[in-house]
């Protein structure tokens, strides 16, 4: 008969047992800690990164919190602003929520942030990243991670300061010729003729507007509370509160519902009821390939019916070789069009302190950084545009 000779800690199991002493009961009595491992030194490996994590600071339950439940800590700890920052809290426990706060290095961060933002609003990219920091340098403070992750984070190169562009003089036209093919068109004149942030635009209501005067009054704005959408009077600032003229082709818009039907807010969905801020980004999507469509002389999908995306899908499944890709794209970002509507002031010579007034900045700041961004703009257009001709001009010699 052959025996297996026990060895020293072996369990009845088969696996290495080793200890490390936490501390002491009441009575003086060592409380230890147990590790487990197929042989002595995986055991006792794992007992010594534990006693280095220990001697670092590191706190126990470190290592089994969960970044979500972190996150409820951190939010009833210091008092955050949950319907500030609702969307982006969402984002961070959905794409990290369920990982160990110990497991999160600064790739994972990296990968949320611009995955997240690529080539979206710079201020919600600033926010999202400034959110971050606090969750985890909060962290650090606690002692439940050894480094922070976020402390190198950077922004997509995309949304750096002044990545907001004005609309081509095309992209505009196609906007104010095809405001109908789609819902959206309707938010899309409304933010490119008045310069409303995407909050102030969900927010409007008829009450607010004044067809007989012509003139349209920024008193609120909407902001996200989990899947809510709550109206704030008084705009994004004091500010914000503010009375701007209705040109045009946006009284012509706008003239166009009938009166019955002037009542409750002026951005809706197909129910009547107000549009949320994630349904803005949703239709803006869908409206820039209509838009796109359109640009190439295809026939727009009729407002975003699931019949004609399926005709359509279906045909180039019969015909892949057929597709192709479109020559014109239209692709812009929904702040790009109250950026089109600084460059109108700025092109029209409006004054510094009333483009503050019509744009809603908090701080005149903002608006001689964005006068000083367009004015070197416009220098650089110079420049290339005297350059080209004079290079038309010598090749004529």
């Amino acid at each position: 008969m052959t025996t297996t000779r026990k060895r020293k800690g072996q369990r009845p199991d088969g696996y290495i047992q080793v200890s490390a002493t936490v501390g002491r009961d009441k009575s003086g009595k060592a409380i230890r800690k147990y590790f487990f491992g197929r042989t002595r030194t995986e055991a006792e490996a794992k007992r010594d990164k534990f006693v280095s994590e220990q001697n670092s600071g590191l706190r126990i339950d470190a290592k089994t919190l969960k970044l979500r439940d972190w996150i409820e800590i951190w939010k009833t700890t210091y008092k955050v602003k949950t319907d500030d920052y609702a969307p982006y809290i969402n984002r961070i426990n959905k794409d990290l929520g369920d990982h160990l706060i110990g497991d999160i290095f600064e790739l994972h961060l990296h990968d949320t942030l611009h995955t997240a933002y690529y080539r979206k609003s710079t201020s919600a990219a600033v926010k999202y990243r400034m959110i971050i920091k606090q969750i985890f340098s909060r962290a650090k403070s606690n002692r439940l991670i050894l480094s922070d992750p976020s402390e190198n984070l950077a922004l997509p190169k995309e949304t750096t300061a002044g990545s907001h562009r004005a609309l081509e003089r095309w992209e505009a036209d196609l906007i104010l010729n095809n405001w109908k093919e789609y819902r959206a068109g309707k938010w899309a004149m409304i933010m490119l003729l008045c310069g409303l942030r995407r909050g102030e635009m969900v927010a409007l209501d008829w009450e607010d507007v004044d067809l007989e005067n012509r003139t349209l009054a920024v008193v609120s704005s909407a902001q996200l509370h989990g899947k809510d959408v709550i109206i704030k009077t008084g705009a994004k600032t004091l500010a914000g509160r503010r009375t701007l003229p209705i040109c045009d082709p946006l009284h012509a818009m706008l003239s166009e519902t009938p009166e019955a039907d002037r009542t409750g807010p002026v951005c809706r969905k197909a129910d009547g009821s107000r549009i949320t801020l994630s349904a803005v980004l949703r239709g803006w999507a869908t409206y820039c390939r209509v838009l796109t469509r359109i640009a190439n002389g295809e026939k727009p999908l009729q407002q975003g019916r699931r019949a004609d995306r399926e005709k359509d899908a279906q045909k180039k499944e019969e015909n892949p070789k057929e597709e192709k890709k479109p020559k014109v794209v239209f692709d812009c970002t929904p702040h790009d069009l109250r950026h089109t509507y600084a460059t109108a002031l700025y092109d029209a010579g409006v004054d510094i302190k009333s483009a503050q007034y019509y744009l809603g900045h908090a701080n005149v700041t903002m608006t001689i950084n964005l006068y000083t961004h367009l004015s070197a703009e416009r220098e650089n257009q110079a420049r290339s545009a005297l350059t080209d001709y004079l290079d038309k001009w010598l090749d004529r010699k």
